[in-house]
Order: structure tokens, then C-alpha cells, then sequence
């Protein structure tokens, strides 16, 4: 039987998709519990090769009502966009295979609309390379959830706001 059709005492120490990682859950997947929330969330597209930045950024956006779809680098990011077109897009700057700012160009060179993009990077001309690269705003790592929520918040609004693009989906056991 599906966990997600038990009532949440029946799940009680039961194995859970959403207790390992975010990126190994299958693709679409969100627990009947969110499911309510994150419908009417607004979807962001994280982009970082680090996978724990990816995995905690992300959970820390599902917990807050968001929709979250992740890229390991720019190229898959541009991938991603094509069947899930995101509200928002929080981006690192170094990545292998196609780095923040060649993302940027080649997003902003597809037709739109066009997802803000926030820049997140420890370089310490970080700030600069966004701003060159035409990025909507920046994120200096290391920073705090608080940041990362204010930031997040200013440009796509508190989840509820109405989605766009194709509605995520629970996927049957």
C-alpha cells in the first residue's frame, strides 16, 4: 500500500520517500501532505553543482510552501525550463559545463517570458559578475535562511500567489 494513503499515525516509523534526499525522490514527487500548499506555490528552480546546497535550499523552499526543481548546472537548467518554466530562478555563478552568466545570456536569448534570476556566489566579485551577467538580484554564500527567504520572497511574493506552468502532481506508489 502507498504511504501516503495511510493516515499520518498509520505512517509512524515507516519508510518515506521525503525522508531521503530531495534529489532522490522521483521526479514530480510531492507528499499528499504539501500537496494542498504547493499547488498554489509559486516554482523555483535552484541551479547549483553542489548537491547538499541544492538539497538544503530545496528543502528549505518546500518547508516555506515553494515548489522547487533543481539543475546541476546551467545546460540542464535550460533543460528543465523547457517542461517546467519556473517563477523564479536562484543560480550559482560556477558550475561546470555552462557556467551562471553563459545561463543567463542563453536564457535571456529564449523567448520569455523570462524568470527573475538571483545569483548566489562566495566570490568576492560575485556581486559584480550578477550584475554584469543581468541578474535580477544577489546572494553572497554563505547566507541565512532569513536572506534567502526575504530575497526569495521580494521577487516571486508568499506561496499562494497563483502558479504558472503545468501543476505539479503526487505520483501513485
Amino acid at each position: 500500500m502507498c504511504p501516503d494513503a495511510l493516515a499520518p499515525e498509520a505512517r509512524a516509523g515507516m519508510p518515506q520517500v521525503w525522508d531521503r534526499p530531495r534529489s532522490s525522490w522521483p521526479a514530480g514527487y510531492i507528499p499528499q501532505e504539501r500537496q494542498a500548499t504547493v499547488n498554489a506555490a509559486a516554482r523555483i528552480l535552484v541551479v547549483d553543482d553542489d548537491e547538499s546546497i541544492l538539497d538544503f535550499i530545496g528543502e528549505v523552499l518546500a518547508d516555506e510552501g515553494y515548489v522547487t526543481v533543481t539543475a546541476s548546472n546551467g545546460a540542464e537548467a535550460l533543460a528543465v525550463i523547457l517542461t517546467q518554466p519556473p517563477d523564479l530562478i536562484i543560480l550559482d555563478i560556477w558550475m561546470p559545463v555552462m557556467d551562471g552568466p553563459s545561463f543567463i545570456r542563453a536564457y535571456h536569448q529564449s523567448p520569455g517570458p523570462h524568470a527573475p534570476i538571483i545569483v548566489m556566489s562566495a566570490a568576492r566579485d560575485g556581486a559584480a559578475i550578477a550584475a554584469d551577467s543581468g541578474a535580477d538580484g544577489f546572494l553572497a554564500k554563505p547566507f541565512g535562511l532569513d536572506a534567502l527567504l526575504r530575497t526569495v520572497g521580494v521577487h516571486v511574493g508568499r506561496p499562494g500567489t497563483a502558479p504558472k506552468g503545468p501543476q505539479p502532481r503526487t505520483l501513485p506508489c
